[in-house]
């Protein structure tokens, strides 16, 4: 899960409000730019964290085997609320308060309301949404279009090297 460097760095003692002198600046290379990495992306820049994203497809596809439908449940709309990202993603989202159930020997049709309604969209919608509002902060790096390849340890420094298809080879506390 890509929310565990949040959580470890959080963890880590690297918030806000401590004391700039006390902070370690953490740099993170998150590896792929869906849902899941973008909002990794977002939390840690709320806490002053600088990221960068890479993405190896150039653009959000719409049409793809990424393009499937996704009902954002309440452990989800808790990640987004507390990003500041979940009214955006209702936004573009629909409201899903109930399951349906068809059978389809004899075509009864069953619906079970939910207590807390799940959030309807596809996962193309949902990138677009987080990274419009990854794009708005400063400590977020959106790179797309080329993939690792590899990631090696700088012994000395002890560093985190990733290295790109194109030959740039990134530095980094955490990927």
């Amino acid at each position: 899960n890509a929310l565990f460097i949040f959580h470890l760095l959080w963890r880590q003692g690297h918030k806000k409000d401590r004391d700039p002198k006390e902070m370690i600046e953490p740099n993170v290379i998150i590896v792929g730019g869906g849902p899941g990495g973008l909002l990794t992306a977002i939390m840690l820049a709320d806490i002053g964290i600088k990221s960068t994203v890479i993405e190896k497809a150039p653009a959000i596809d719409q049409w793809s085997i990424k393009s499937y439908t996704m009902v954002i449940n309440e452990r989800g709309q808790a990640s987004l609320r507390r990003a500041n990202c979940l009214e955006s993603v209702l936004a573009v989202g629909n409201l899903r308060k109930k399951s349906y159930i068809f059978n389809g020997q004899t075509g009864e049709k069953k619906s079970i309301p939910k207590k807390i309604p799940g959030i309807g969209c596809t996962r193309p919608i949902i990138a677009e949404c987080l990274a419009e509002i990854a794009a708005e902060k400063s400590e977020i790096t959106i790179r797309k279009g080329k993939g690792v390849s590899k990631v090696s340890k700088d012994n000395d420094s002890g560093l985190l090297k990733v290295h790109m298809e194109d030959g740039l080879v990134l530095d980094a506390m955490h990927v």
